[in-house]
Order: structure tokens, then C-alpha cells, then sequence
């Protein structure tokens, strides 16, 4: 780890409102560098080129822990992100896809004050043949990621490393997770091996004439010193750096100053300074997972089982209900729906008060009800909808809905009526009908709506005219079932269990 010069400090601090700005990820072990040379060996001999002639698909495993004050990483900001790495990768021929999400209810294991809470999580929650990635604060130990190089890290072979990430670097337009997934598939920082002493003779020097001897002059060494990467230029700096000011000055063992290349995910360039991989990384990364005819991927068993088809989601959805600021719910028991949005399987349900979330949750249906209690009485609320499946996390989220929310149950005037309202057997067996003693309400029209516990209206009919009402679940699959009973003031609400 190197420390931070007060001159970058003060730059930082004027660009950052956080201190988190470093990678802590260890240097290349020897076998890494052996494995980088045999893969530049074969590429610069013209054995290995690089051929961008097939997309590999990588699957990732989100773990999202809850902090001490009950947060957690933000969904929707989680679907940008995999976006923008997607766009990131793209010129590689990398894809990434969301496998899953794990959520950690453990809030002592949010903050980090050594690497040992993070080698601990990866040994108890890393699944295999996935990249596992942890959301936690690595703010106490001054890093905004790290990640394990191949055949390293906690966890057996097929489950080893992953990458831990920092929140306050995990937001929308960082690049700390490209930087830290190229570290995940084997390419070093262009500064390693050179910053410790820049103008030692073995540190990587900047020309690239391997001939280059004249007056006594070293030759190029990109071939074994540095990245071992002769695409991108010789760097020297560890430390956070703009491309909009003067970066140090520093020359090499040959008197040539170094000229760092800021476009480089893997350096250490602020956010908006990098864009790209060179070719070497590139072919590199897609070694790490594919293999050529003379190395084996180190992580190709990522990409052993193929990707689940996903059609592409080509619309958004639409807010139907409620949509009027007018509207009026109740707080802890509000109906909504939207349209379906073609190839999604998944759409990221929010609720919003002034812009900021109250409510978030992935639904697999096109309506959802919120039995929650975080609404306000009286306060004016939007809503919507971002679909997604596991391949395609691009699309935005809806057009906002909007609604106002009201009084919660058993606060109405007439509420106290629904107490004469029964429901019975709350336990049905096959072919048992379920039958709504209404007693004094007999000629009250009444709505009864099913709900399963993915908040889908599956059944819905008026009851009006008989005290006993009898109604049919034939066909109903066996689980859980909420149940409710609204109308004219009166809201009853109950659970059935259809065996």
C-alpha cells in the first residue's frame, strides 16, 4: 500500500467528498507475471491474436450487506452499474449477467477494518462458477476496492476471490469495479513493479525500441517489467492523478520521462480520465477465460455453462394505476399495476417521496401490493417501474406514477365494521370451498380481490345479497394467500392457505 502525497490530498479533496480513492489489491505474484509473459509471448510472436469472434458471457453474484443504519446498495443504481460495466467490456468481447443477488442481513459485517472481514465473507458466502461481488464500506481502511488475480484468494478453486467494493466508489460513472474486474481476470496496474523505484534499471522503462542501446541507453523491457504490457505506455504513478493537471515528473533509468497513459481503466487516473483496455489487456482477460492453444484460462470455468436465453427488453412499461396525484390509498394496503414491458422477467418496483427512495423491490409480475408501513398519511408520492431479465439491465426506469397516501386500516369511521366480517377455514383442503360470513352487511356491495405473495390479483368478484358467501378455489395451487374485502369504507384483510 502506498501512501497518499499531500499534494494529491488536497487535489483529491477537491474533487471527492470521501477519502476513499485507492485499489487494495496486493501486487502480481511471480506466478501471475510468468502466466502475463507466456500470454505476450504467444500474442507477440502472431500465434495469439486477438479475435473479437465470440461474445463470453460471465455471470456475476451480487452480495449486498445491510449497514448498522439499516441501508443497503441501492438496486436500481446496482442495474446501471452492471450497464455501464457491460459498456465498459464491450469492445473485449465480455458481457456480464446478473445470476443472483445474495443480501447479508449481518450490519457487522458492512464496515471493514481489514482484509480479514473480507477473506472471512468470501470463504462463507462465495458460490462457484460465478464472479462473487461484495457491497460493503471500506471507508475505515481508505480503499474503494480490491479484488483477488486467478488462483488466488479465499475459497477453493472454483469459488476463489471475488471482488469487495466499496458503496461510495459503487455509484453510477465510477470505474472502480472495471478496474477492479480486470484485476479479477489477471491484468495488473501499468505502475506495478515500476513505482517503488522508477529509475531503477529493472523498473519498465519508456521506450519501446527493444534495440534501443545507443550511448549506452537500456533497451525496451515491456517484455518483463511492469504490466508486461508493451500497449500501454510506462507508468510510475500510484496514487490518484487528473488527466486535467500536471502529473508528477518523473524519468526512467534512460533519462526519458514517463508519460502515463490516463486512459487506462487499470490506471490510476480519476473516473472521467479513463475509457479503455488496450489490445494486450484485452486478449489477456479473454485468455483468463477462454484459454488458447498453449495456455489454459485460468478462470474458464465461468463460462463452462452457457447463459440462459434472454429475449432483449426493446419498450419500457407504463404506470397504470394508481397514476393521479388526486388519488388517495391506503397507506398500508395500496394496489399497483403497470404495463408489461416485452423480454423483461423481472421489473424493480420503487416508491419515491421528494426524489428519495421509500420503497424497493424486484416483483416478477405487471401489479404489486404494498403491505408496508412507510408510507406518510397525506404525503404526495411517486412510483415506477425498471424492467430487466438477467442479460439486458439497460433500460431505465418508467414514467413516474402518482398518488397520495391515505389513512391506514382501522382508522376509517365505519372500519370498526369490518370486524363482522369472517373468513373460514383459513385452511382449505382440495375441492373446499372458502366461505365470507358478512352477518350485518349482507347488502353491502363488497369487493373480494386474491392476491398471491408476489402481490399478483388473481382473483377478483363482487359479494353483495347473502351473509354466507361461498367461493370456489378450484384450480388455486397450494401456498399462501392474502385476502382482500374492500368497499364504501370498510377494508378487511386476511390469509388463507390453500393446501
Amino acid at each position: 500500500m502506498k501512501k497518499i502525497s499531500l499534494l494529491f490530498v488536497l487535489l483529491l479533496s477537491q474533487l471527492f467528498a470521501f477519502a476513499q480513492d485507492r485499489c487494495g489489491t496486493e501486487p502480481p505474484t511471480k506466478a501471475l507475471y510468468d502466466y502475463l509473459e507466456q500470454i505476450g509471448d504467444a500474442y507477440r510472436n502472431g500465434h495469439h491474436r486477438v479475435r473479437i469472434d465470440s461474445v463470453l458471457d460471465v455471470p456475476l453474484k451480487m452480495h449486498i450487506v445491510t449497514s448498522p443504519s439499516g441501508s443497503k446498495y441501492s438496486y436500481n443504481t446496482m442495474l446501471t452499474v452492471i450497464c455501464e460495466l457491460n459498456t465498459k467490456y464491450q469492445p473485449a468481447g465480455i458481457r456480464f449477467y446478473l445470476h443472483s443477488v445474495n443480501y447479508i442481513a449481518d450490519p457487522s459485517l458492512y464496515t471493514h477494518f481489514s482484509f480479514q472481514t473480507g477473506s472471512q465473507m468470501m470463504e462463507q458466502f462465495n458460490e462457484a462458477r460465478v464472479v462473487n461481488v461484495y457491497f460493503v464500506d471500506l471507508g475505515s481502511i481508505g480503499l474503494c476496492g480490491y479484488a483477488f488475480f486467478p488462483n488466488t484468494g479465499p475459497g477453493s478453486f472454483l469459488r476463489n476471490g471475488g471482488l469487495m467494493m466499496s458503496v461510495p466508489c459503487s455509484q453510477i460513472g465510477n470505474t472502480t469495479l472495471a478496474h477492479e474486474m480486470g484485476h479479477y481476470l489477471a491484468l495488473p496496474h501499468p505502475f506495478d513493479d515500476t513505482s517503488n523505484d522508477p529509475s531503477s534499471p529493472i523498473s519498465e522503462r519508456v521506450t519501446r525500441n527493444p534495440f534501443d542501446t545507443v550511448g549506452g541507453r537500456f533497451p525496451a523491457n515491456c517484455t518483463w517489467a511492469g504490466d508486461r504490457f508493451c500497449d500501454t505506455r510506462a507508468d510510475f504513478i500510484s496514487t490518484r492523478w487528473s488527466c486535467a493537471g500536471n502529473p508528477p515528473v518523473q524519468l526512467d533509468v534512460n533519462g526519458d520521462q514517463f508519460d502515463p497513459d490516463e486512459t487506462l481503466y487499470m490506471s490510476y487516473s480519476l473516473d472521467q480520465c479513463a475509457n479503455r483496455f488496450s489490445e494486450e489487456q484485452i486478449m489477456t482477460m479473454r485468455t483468463t477465460l477462454l484459454g488458447n492453444g498453449t495456455t489454459q484460462g485460468s478462470r474458464q470455468y465461468l463460462i463452462i455453462t452457457p447463459m440462459p436465453a434472454a429475449d432483449p427488453i426493446t419498450a419500457n412499461s407504463t404506470v397504470i394505476e394508481p397514476n393521479n396525484p388526486n388519488t388517495i390509498i391506503n397507506s398500508d394496503w395500496a394496489f399497483f399495476k403497470w404495463t408489461k414491458a416485452p423480454g423483461a422477467s423481472q421489473y424493480l418496483f420503487r416508491i419515491l417521496r421528494n426524489g428519495q427512495m421509500v420503497e424497493e423491490i424486484v416483483v416478477a409480475d405487471t401489479q404489486y401490493v404494498y403491505t408496508g408501513f412507510r408510507l406518510t398519511s397525506g404525503a404526495a408520492y411517486t412510483w415506477n417501474v425498471r424492467p430487466f431479465n438477467h442479460a439486458y439491465t439497460c433500460m431505465p426506469a418508467s414514467a413516474n406514477g402518482q398518488f397520495r397516501a391515505g389513512q391506514n386500516f382501522g382508522t376509517s369511521v365505519r372500519q370498526l365494521e369490518s370486524d363482522a366480517i369472517s373468513l373460514y377455514p383459513t385452511l382449505l383442503e382440495e375441492g373446499q370451498l372458502l366461505q365470507i360470513g358478512l352477518d350485518n352487511l349482507a347488502e353491502e356491495s363488497l369487493q373480494f380481490e386474491l392476491y398471491d405473495l408476489q402481490g399478483r390479483r388473481i382473483k377478483e368478484m363482487t359479494l353483495f345479497g347473502e351473509t354466507v358467501q361461498r367461493i370456489s378455489l378450484e384450480g388455486l395451487s397450494q401456498g399462501l394467500y392474502q385476502v382482500r374485502i374492500s368497499g364504501d369504507g370498510i377494508l378487511k384483510h386476511g390469509r388463507i392457505v390453500k393446501q
